[in-house]
């Protein structure tokens, strides 16, 4: 799974308060550099996944954002690689981490969710690192580098960031068909009242389309040099943050009527 070697990382310092909803999984996430720039930590700690394409979006735009106390500015923040997917992963509080060894397997867990859909887009493969936690006032890290591709759309930002969480559900799968059955037991188990978690609940919508949005994600993002173009669309830091994700994809629920009219098709 993770490489030996250890990677060094400068971490951020001027956290913001940020206004998040409870994650039942603890983990948390952050952009870091790329290595020419030296592997630094790209803005605070964040439970919420949407805040991260809010920041690839002001890194793609040079527009600095703001909302729920989560800022992001090219002139004061570390640059967000837009050449590479570059995420940090660690447990939000250090107590949680009772066991450094079973938060590993889950990682695992994430990392063959997100190459088997890498496999499925036939581009280069995410792998994991090991991250030196001093000074970091954590447990655990974990370097997740992968192909441009996830960065490329907040879509897939907020994609690659869910399976990540859903490698917390340590499934077993053996391919498509398996993987597609797995996540709908998982939803399942969520609608009887068996499983109380948010990552169980989005997979109701989720479920079937992960392999159709991957497969078709050249004709769903339309792109302006090999980045999204509703990264650059008028549309809102509100609109943006809470209708960019991969459930508001599935859902067909975005802020571009095009985008969604085209998801609903190719999910007929």
């Amino acid at each position: 799974m993770a490489r030996k070697k250890i990677v060094t990382v400068e971490w951020f310092k001027s956290a913001n308060k940020l206004c998040e909803s409870y994650q039942q999984t603890g983990m948390a996430f952050a952009f870091v550099t790329s290595q020419k720039d030296g592997n630094k930590m790209c803005h605070e700690w964040v439970k919420c996944r949407d805040f991260l394409h809010d920041g690839v979006r002001t890194q793609i735009t040079g527009i600095p954002c703001e909302i729920y106390g989560y800022k992001f500015n090219t002139r004061t923040n570390p640059n967000i690689d837009l050449y590479k997917m570059r995420m940090l992963i660690t447990k939000y509080e250090s107590k949680i981490v009772t066991n450094v060894a079973a938060f590993s397997k889950k990682i695992v867990s994430s990392l063959a969710l997100i190459n088997h859909f890498e496999k499925q887009a036939k581009v280069s493969l995410t792998k994991v690192h090991k991250v030196d936690t001093k000074g970091s006032g954590k447990e655990v890290v974990f370097l997740f580098t992968g192909p441009a591709m996830w960065v490329r759309s907040p879509f897939l930002v907020s994609m690659y960031t869910f399976l990540i969480r859903l490698g917390d559900k340590q499934i077993k799968f053996k391919d498509a068909n398996s993987l597609k059955k797995e996540l709908k037991e998982l939803n399942t188990k969520y609608t009887k009242g068996e499983l109380l978690d948010n990552d169980a609940k989005y997979l109701g919508c989720l479920w079937d389309k992960l392999h159709i949005i991957i497969k078709n994600r050249a004709k769903l993002f339309t792109k302006k040099n090999k980045i999204h173009d509703i990264y650059s669309d008028d549309i809102s830091i509100n609109n943006f943050h809470n209708r960019c994700g991969i459930h508001s994809l599935a859902m067909g629920t975005t802020p571009n009527n095009e985008l969604n009219k085209h998801i609903k098709e190719i999910c007929k």
